[in-house]
């Protein structure tokens, strides 16, 4: 006689989907392989998730790129701190890379293995490390620099601080400057024509800054920033649980953050022992 098999589910009942379904329930191969694994592939967050947990990796970023800044100060024997320096760095971490940093290894990141290289292994390890240093590493080292050129006042020369600092000061509304247009009105429509040069001198002065910072250091820096990241970020992706790996750059970033500080406060010096070295 021929035994019939009982079915699995009552009729009328909607089977659930295999991951859902009790482990002795299912019967095919197909089905086994469906076995939740002890460590799955986290899955990307959604658009209100990553919202929220920016303020957090912003107060992060900001409380470590100030560590690696006053370690980095502490390191070079100042007298006092620099706390121009610090804001700078500081504030960089809070608005700049806190937010950003957050949204790509929480997103972007996890986004790319999830459509590209699913399943975890060597390979999304070796793919996660090269989208990482060719990626996201060159265009955060162009940011703090140019930040950091940005931001930078530098010292005034012994002449200018004779002159009072460089700055001539501002023209007074008294009787001797009107006195003066009354001489010349020439020089009255020259004042008031150069008005909106003067206000956008420092902006232009400043993306000056930046961009000489960029180009002065950023190949050198580069390298010194890849030679960090590189072993860091492939032990990261390698043995740190998925959900610990934010934190784990987050710590590293102290450590950065004096690297780079130190790189941005002295320009040109690490291009120059560059070619010292090399030759």
């Amino acid at each position: 006689a021929l035994s019939v098999r009982r079915p699995l589910f009552r009729p009328g009942e909607v089977p659930a989907p295999p991951r859902d379904r009790p482990i002795w329930l299912r019967r095919s191969p197909s089905e086994l392989r469906t076995l939740p694994r002890a460590n799955p592939p986290r899955r990307s967050s959604s658009a209100g998730d990553l919202a929220r947990g920016i303020p957090k990796a912003s107060a992060q970023s900001t409380v470590l790129w100030s560590i690696g800044d006053l370690a980095c100060q502490k390191l070079e024997k100042r007298t006092s701190i620099d706390t121009r320096r610090l804001a700078s760095n500081a504030a960089y971490g809070a608005l700049v890379l806190g937010p950003v940093g957050h949204l790509w290894y929480e997103g972007a990141l996890v986004v790319f293995c999830e459509r590209f290289i699913p399943g975890g292994g060597a390979a999304t390890v070796a793919a996660k490390l090269a989208f990482d240093l060719c990626v996201f590493g060159p265009a955060h080292l162009a940011c703090f620099l140019g930040w950091s050129g940005f931001w930078s006042f530098p010292p005034a020369s012994p002449d200018d601080a004779a002159r009072g600092g460089g700055r001539k000061p501002a023209p007074s509304k008294g009787g001797a400057n009107r006195g003066e247009d009354a001489k010349g009105n020439a020089g009255g429509r020259e004042r008031t024509g150069g008005s909106g040069a003067t206000r956008s001198a420092p902006l232009r002065a400043a993306l000056d800054r930046a961009r000489a910072s960029i180009g002065t250091d950023f190949l050198s820096g580069l390298v010194v920033d890849t030679a960090f990241w590189a072993p860091a970020q492939t032990a990261n992706f390698a043995f740190v649980p998925v959900q610990r790996q934010l934190l784990f750059v987050n710590v590293a970033c102290a450590m950065d953050a004096a690297i780079l500080s130190w790189i941005a406060s002295h320009p040109g010096a690490l291009a120059r022992m560059w070619e010292a070295r090399v030759g």
